[in-house]
């Protein structure tokens, strides 16, 4: 098991490239608030899409001596069924008291990201032993990817439907760390923050903050589970969401 710590942190190693696949189910529920053109913002949990589910995560990571590949996607969908309580305008349509409506979440997002260590700790080791500890410091580059759409339709005697959509990039930038002990345990964490100035209509702002505790009981095989939180600020000239989606995350992580 040795080998496979030194090719995960040793830029020096003749093996020194090494990959890493973590799919993971994110528990999370849909948060914050959304306009659909300037009729006013309205809160998701008005709408009745901010109840928890599993959404489906994945990072992909191929690190060569001091750069790391990555890329992290997530799915979000949500969907509910609601009576307002009061009248709500999404742009042209408005929906009147005691309306019932049918609303559609979707908040997706894919990481494509470039990781270079800036710090390592490695203890020598006695020949034939394997280090006990090793930990890596990284600075993150890259651009996110968005793309989110809500749809509001009328149910039975309720007429109408309105919908918002929103497809952007932005460049991220951030730190990475994590610790190894013993070739089979490891603590994680990292912290990323997005955005773009409008352009063509569009301005976003996003912030990610992950932790995520790790063991591996077999040579290239283990488990882990975490806490992620995303917040996410989108602005067109159609509408806006901005809002945050948080939750504990569990799942496999696959090295070779």
């Amino acid at each position: 098991m040795g080998e496979t710590l030194d090719r995960f942190f040793d830029p020096d190693s003749p093996h020194s490239w090494a990959w890493e696949v973590e799919p993971t189910a994110w528990y999370v529920a849909p948060g914050g608030e959304v306009e659909i053109g300037s009729a006013g913002m309205i809160d998701v949990g008005d709408l009745n899409v901010d109840s928890p589910g599993f959404a489906p995560q994945l990072e992909a990571h191929g690190r060569v001596g001091y750069a790391t590949l990555s890329f992290r996607g997530s799915l979000i969908d949500a969907s509910g069924l609601t009576e307002l309580a009061a009248p709500v305008a999404f742009g042209t349509q408005t929906f009147g008291a005691g309306a019932t409506v049918d609303t559609d979440f979707s908040l997706n997002t894919a990481d494509l990201r470039l990781g270079w260590r800036l710090h390592e700790y490695r203890p020598e080791r006695p020949e034939g032993r394997r280090s006990r500890v090793a930990a890596r410091l990284e600075a993150i580059g890259g651009v996110r990817l968005y793309d989110f759409d809500l749809e509001v339709t009328g149910v039975g005697a309720t007429t109408g439907a309105a919908d918002l959509s929103i497809t952007t990039a932005q460049p991220l930038a951030g730190l990475r760390y994590a610790i190894e002990i013993d070739d089979a345990f490891r603590v994680k964490g990292e912290v990323t923050v997005g955005g773009l100035p409008e352009i063509n209509g569009v301005s976003s702002r996003s912030t990610d903050i992950m932790v995520a505790l790790g063991y591996r009981p077999v040579h290239n095989v283990g488990a882990q589970i975490g806490y992620r939180l995303r917040t996410t600020s989108l602005e067109s000239d159609d509408g806006e969401y901005d809002g945050a989606v948080a939750g504990l995350f569990a799942g496999l992580v696959i090295r070779h």
